[in-house]
């Protein structure tokens, strides 16, 4: 094999090709592109194969702070082989970390290597919520967490969540999905407007967006956006898009709510709600 290894090179070096440059070169290269980029590396030849799937190129994609994210960082990485398996595991959309005492998922977006979190509707701001002739906790088999909110009854929702951007990826494109589903008793809620809204910053450096939003399934239409349905059988609704930039300390903050018409509304479960990647 070293043999083979060899060979490779010294025609590579012959062609002038990318193959001659030094291994510790190569990683360098490797490691300014992408875990997507790496993983097309590896199918090119052997030895850039060697080079693309090292620890040094996987430990770059992986974040520096992992340790301060995942309550067990250290049986995480035991766990995995190599670098390159743990970033697998962790951008593996079926088997997302519990964090944060089972109330968050933790994952990483497989192309691009950058984080994911899912909030369970329990650390969301339910109006009412802890009121259990409106709002009850209840388990549900197909749920990644311990319980969901059903609506029993309201006749304004109002269901907001945050998150600070220094957890996320800088320089990076995020949305803020709603995770529920629509019961078969559901009322006031498939064909009602309803306000989606995001918030960034404090004081004069505050913005908010807002739009307009139905928890129905169907294709978007103008200015106004609907649900669809996930993989999982969960269905979601985009809140909002933004760019997290520079990794200024500031709280995020998704908030959706039909307010306006007072009419009643039934049959909601509330998964939570999701902070990816807009690839």
């Amino acid at each position: 094999m070293e043999e083979e290894e060899e060979v490779e090179r010294s025609s590579a070096t012959a062609a002038g090709d990318i193959l001659s440059l030094p291994e510790e070169l190569l990683k360098q290269v490797i490691i300014r592109t992408s875990p997507l980029d790496a993983c097309r590396c590896s199918l090119a030849s052997y030895f850039l194969c060697h080079v693309a799937q090292s620890d040094a190129v996987w430990d770059h994609f992986l974040p520096s702070d992992l340790p301060s994210i995942v309550d067990h960082p250290v049986d995480l990485s035991s766990s995995s082989s190599s670098k390159k398996e743990l970033y697998m595991r962790l951008s593996d959309p079926n088997n997302l970390i519990s964090i944060d005492a089972g109330r968050t998922l933790f994952g990483l977006e497989r192309s691009t290597g950058a984080k994911c979190y899912t909030l369970s509707s329990r650390i969301l701001k339910i109006e009412h919520g802890n009121n259990p002739k409106k709002w009850v906790w209840i388990p549900h088999p197909s749920s990644r967490f311990n319980e969901v909110a059903q609506l029993l009854v309201v006749y304004w929702l109002d269901i907001r969540g945050s998150i600070e951007s220094t957890k996320l990826s800088p320089n990076t494109k995020y949305a803020a999905y709603l995770l529920f589903k629509l019961m078969t008793n559901s009322k006031g809620l498939k064909s009602t407007n309803m306000e989606a809204s995001i918030t960034v910053g404090k004081g004069d450096s505050k913005s908010k967006i807002t739009s307009s939003v139905q928890l129905a399934e169907r294709k978007h239409t103008g200015d106004r956006r609907y649900s669809s349905v996930r993989k999982d059988g969960w269905m979601e609704i985009e809140i909002a898009e933004f760019f997290n930039g520079d990794r200024t300390d500031t709280r995020v903050k998704f908030q959706l709510r039909e307010i306006d018409d007072y009419n009643k509304k039934t049959g909601l479960l509330v998964e939570g709600m999701e902070i990816r990647p807009k690839i």
